[in-house]
C-alpha cells in the first residue's frame, strides 16, 4: 500500500494540470475507460471531478468494455475464445467474456478444440485444480475442512489473516 501511495505522490501533477481539455484529449486517444485508467493521474482527476461520463459520452459503449446484457451468447463467446491460444490469455484480454463463460460453466466446451484444451501445459491444469484439505485441531477436538485451488495461499490466509474464521477460532480458544 505504501509503495502505491508513494508512487502516486511522486507522480502527481501540480494542481490545475489536468484541465478538462487535456483530459478529453487523452480520453479521445483511449478506446476504453480501462485504457484511460492506466494513466492513473488523469483517471484520478477525471474521477474526482466526476467527469468520466462526459469524457466518454461519444465513445462506443461509453468507453466500457462490458457489453450489453445478453451479448455473450455461445456463438459470441466461441468467437472471442478463438482469438486466444490459452485460457490465461483469454482471461487477461477479455475478463468480461471470461467471467461469463466461467459462470455459465462453458470453459471446457469453448476450449475443447484448442491444444491442451486451452491450458498452457499439464502443470497449469494441475495449478487450476482444486484440493480438499483438513486442519486437525486436536486441542479442541475439531477439524476444519476446506477447498482451494492454491493450498499455499490458503494456508497463509488461515494462519495470518485476522478476518479468517479458522484464525478467529484458534485465537478465541
Amino acid at each position: 500500500m505504501k509503495l502505491y501511495h508513494n508512487f502516486i505522490i511522486e507522480n502527481k501533477k501540480s494542481r490545475g494540470y489536468w484541465t478538462k481539455d487535456k483530459l478529453q484529449e487523452l480520453a479521445n486517444k483511449c478506446n476504453t475507460r480501462k485504457e484511460f485508467s492506466r494513466n492513473n493521474g488523469a483517471y484520478w482527476a477525471a474521477n474526482k471531478n466526476k467527469i468520466l461520463d462526459q469524457l466518454f459520452k461519444n465513445h462506443p459503449n461509453q468507453g466500457y468494455e462490458k457489453t450489453k446484457p445478453g451479448y455473450w451468447t455461445l456463438d459470441t463467446l466461441q468467437e472471442e475464445v478463438n482469438k486466444y491460444k490459452t485460457r490465461i490469455e483469454f482471461k487477461k484480454n477479455n475478463y468480461a467474456a471470461y467471467s461469463t463463460a466461467c459462470k455459465r460453466k462453458l470453459m471446457n466446451l469453448l476450449f475443447k478444440n484448442h491444444q491442451n484444451e486451452g491450458y498452457l501445459d499439464k502443470e497449469e491444469w494441475i495449478d487450476n485444480s482444486y484440493v480438499i484439505y483438513v486442519y486437525e485441531l486436536n486441542d479442541y477436538n475439531r477439524a476444519y475442512v476446506g477447498l482451494t485451488n492454491d493450498i499455499n495461499r490458503r494456508d497463509k490466509e488461515h494462519l495470518f489473516d485476522e478476518k479468517e474464521a479458522l484464525y478467529k477460532f484458534c485465537k478465541k480458544k
